[in-house]
């Protein structure tokens, strides 16, 4: 299956879903968000182990920064809550989920990554969230995940 947002292949039993975009970044658009929930939760329903990749130079640059920059309040509720409905179907998903990590894995990237079970790292692997950096809590749980 195929998306604009990522591609899912199956190999041996095992489904793989890339995240893709035209820039190669990944990013977590609000489009990409809502996408990927509905995978998850179709993919729940003929649940087999499931890993979460990118590319080479990005499992995801996170958020679309644009997207944030133009939320008011009550919209930036309204995001936050859509991002944690994605986190949760991953976390909760009836099989394990891992996340093959490569390149840039950033601040939704990385809510995601430590939504999945397990991660696995290559060694160009860079992980960061600017929120956390400037004392706030990141949107999507990964705050809140990260101590378990």
């Amino acid at each position: 299956m195929s998306n604009s947002s990522f591609q899912i292949e199956s190999l041996n039993g095992v489904r793989v879903l890339r995240l893709i975009s035209e820039d190669g970044t990944n990013r977590l658009t609000r489009e990409c968000v809502l996408s990927l929930a509905d995978e998850i939760a179709s993919l729940q329903q003929d649940a087999k182990p499931l890993v979460i990749t990118g590319n080479a130079r990005f499992f995801s640059a996170g958020a679309e920064l644009e997207e944030i920059a133009a939320l008011n309040g009550p919209s930036a509720y309204e995001f936050s809550k859509m991002g944690q409905a994605l986190m949760e179907s991953i976390e909760s998903f009836p099989a394990p989920v891992c996340a093959a990590i490569s390149g840039y894995c950033m601040g939704g990237g990385l809510d995601l990554v430590l939504a999945c079970q397990r991660r696995i790292g290559s060694p160009n692997a860079v992980f960061g969230h600017r929120g956390a950096a400037l004392g706030l809590i990141t949107g999507w749980g990964g705050t809140q995940r990260l101590p378990a």
